[in-house]
């Protein structure tokens, strides 16, 4: 750093003084300094009071130069102080600047992108594209957004979506009941008979407008979360199939039971099948598949596996999740199996231009998914008689209860609630994952 080259200088703490700052007062003071050696001194009167009165001249006008010449330059936020910036936040409504910040002045370049993120999502304030990138900023990566609209549909009112910004580029129609929607909010004023009345005596009638929004994450059934917890699972089955004991440390609330995460996660898929007609034709099923792995050493280290023989974070599944997934192909072959590709139905030639034994997809199959024949529930019966034998009274209890919905709604909280209590992955409903949110809605579509 240039130290005391200005009255700036003197009369600003080191750690106040921008490297930028530091630059435009050198560059100042060396152009004063050339003006005085090139105009105005003369060798006959450089005496000692005569230095040190130049010395303080060059300094204030230094000082003043720079001051004007910052000036001219505001526009541009890496000229600016960490608490001029903070000040253009608070401008904004942003508070929480302060927040981010270095031992100095310098301005992060994180919070000068920040800056440009906030003046850019200023020129499209109350687009549905400002949500979006907002919520983006709390860790919503892929969404949906949507606006609901009142339809009557066989005599009877729903709100369907509609789709206005978000990531998907073909996102399904959800409809969601009158009731439930309105019954809480004190700002609705019409009953369902009123509003069938009206649209039966209205020129204008439904579909309306409504003031709802709605915000519906993107659930991806193939990353490393849903098969690490089909990993766990699938180990536990293990485990119970070979006579040892399973913790009981997953609340079933519908019991009010403290069972085991195998016997919840079955009843939950058990409760499902009740309800939706679910099949698959795939031939593997999600599944953390790494050599040597015994995920059950979560449940002693939360935040530790076992991978090839030494202990390691999880964050090292998402590491290997990302670098087969998270880059585009720079190969034909790595989107294709490992076989040799048929290029000639007639002769038979095959291309090795087109195969390779490491591509992406042959890595993803190996590391993440498992063959269907390794799954523990084959069929779609395997839930139900898995229970039986495993927890025969939880099993009638489900049977007994009038509203599935209601059953599988309180059975996911459970699911969830104890991937966050236990494995601490961070979602805010593990169950999105697990059975994706349209599925929960499937009767309205």
């Amino acid at each position: 750093m240039i130290d005391r080259i200005s009255l700036l200088t003197d009369l600003l703490p080191d750690n106040e003084l921008t490297t930028s700052l530091l630059a435009l007062l050198g560059s100042e003071k060396a152009k004063v300094e050339e003006y005085f050696s090139q105009v105005v001194d003369q060798t006959t009167f450089k005496t000692e009071d005569y230095l040190r009165l130049k010395d303080f001249l060059v300094n204030l006008v230094a000082s003043l130069r720079t001051l004007v010449t910052t000036s001219r330059y505001l526009s541009d936020p890496r000229s600016l102080s960490n608490t001029d910036l903070d000040e253009l936040f608070r401008s904004f409504g942003f508070p929480y600047s302060t927040k981010i910040r270095g031992i100095d002045e310098n301005p992060l370049e994180q919070k000068i992108q920040l800056l440009y993120d906030l003046i850019n999502l200023y020129k499209i304030k109350g687009t549905p594209e400002s949500i979006v990138r907002i919520l983006q900023y709390f860790g919503l990566e892929k969404f949906d957004l949507f606006e609901l609209v009142l339809k009557l549909v066989n005599n009877d009112l729903f709100f369907e979506s509609k789709f206005v910004g978000g990531t998907s580029t073909d996102p399904d129609t959800i409809r969601l009941p009158f009731e439930d929607l309105t019954k809480s909010d004190q700002h609705w004023l019409l009953t369902k008979d009123q509003i069938l009345h009206l649209n039966n005596i209205n020129k204008l009638n439904l579909p309306s407008q409504t003031p709802y929004i709605g915000v519906q994450t993107q659930s991806v059934i193939d990353g490393p979360e849903a098969a690490i917890f089909s990993r766990i699972i699938q180990d536990q089955y293990q485990t119970w199939k070979n006579g040892g004991t399973l913790e009981e440390n997953a609340k079933i609330t519908i019991i009010n039971e403290k069972r085991s995460l195998l016997e919840l996660y079955v009843a939950t898929v058990y409760a499902i099948n009740k309800k939706y007609n679910l099949t698959t034709t795939s031939d593997r099923f999600i599944c953390y598949d790494g050599s040597n792995v015994s995920i059950v050493t979560i449940f002693d280290e939360f935040d530790q596996i076992c991978y090839d023989g030494s202990n390691v974070s999880i964050v090292t599944i998402f590491d290997e999740f990302d670098q087969i997934t998270n880059t585009a192909p720079i190969r034909r072959c790595d989107i294709n199996d490992n076989e040799h590709i048929l290029v000639d139905s007639t002769s038979l030639v095959t291309s090795s231009m087109l195969y390779c034994p490491d591509s992406r997809l042959v890595r993803y199959y190996d590391l993440f998914t498992r063959p269907m024949t390794e799954n523990f529930l084959k069929t779609r019966e395997s839930a139900g008689e898995l229970l039986q034998q495993m927890n025969p009274s939880l099993k009638q209890a489900i049977d007994v209860m009038g509203n599935i919905s209601e059953v599988i709604m309180s059975l996911r909280k459970d699911l969830s609630y104890w991937i966050q209590a236990t494995i601490g992955l961070g979602f805010i409903d593990f169950s999105y994952v697990l059975f994706g949110l349209l599925d929960l809605f499937g009767e309205y579509r």
